[in-house]
C-alpha cells in the first residue's frame, strides 16, 4: 500500500476504497502523473466477486477518468499481471 514508482512521492498516491453502503466493493491504487505528467497510473484495481459483471469496475473507472480529465491529465495505465485475461481484456 506504500510502494511507490522512483521519483513519486505520497502526495501522488492514492489508496481508495469504493463502497456499496457500509460494504467495501472495490480498492484502487492510482498514482497521479505517473510515468509522466499527463498520466494517471492505477497500479492496481479489484473488484469483490460479488459485484463483478455487473458494471461496476466500468462505472468506478469512467468516473475515475471523468476526474482525472479534470484534473488536467490526458491518459490512464491499468497495470496487471501478464496473463490475466479478465484485467487484460478490461
Amino acid at each position: 500500500m506504500k510502494v511507490l514508482p522512483p521519483g513519486k512521492s505520497g502526495e501522488d498516491k492514492f489508496y481508495v476504497g469504493f463502497f456499496d453502503g457500509s460494504m467495501l466493493i472495490a480498492v484502487m491504487d492510482l498514482i497521479l502523473k505517473y510515468p509522466n505528467d499527463e498520466t494517471a497510473f492505477i497500479g492496481l484495481f479489484m473488484v469483490d466477486s460479488a459485484s463483478q459483471g455487473k458494471g461496476t469496475g466500468t462505472a468506478i473507472i469512467e468516473e475515475c477518468l471523468c476526474f482525472l480529465k479534470r484534473q488536467g491529465l490526458r491518459r490512464a495505465r491499468l497495470g496487471f499481471a501478464k496473463g490475466n485475461c479478465q484485467s487484460e481484456a478490461f
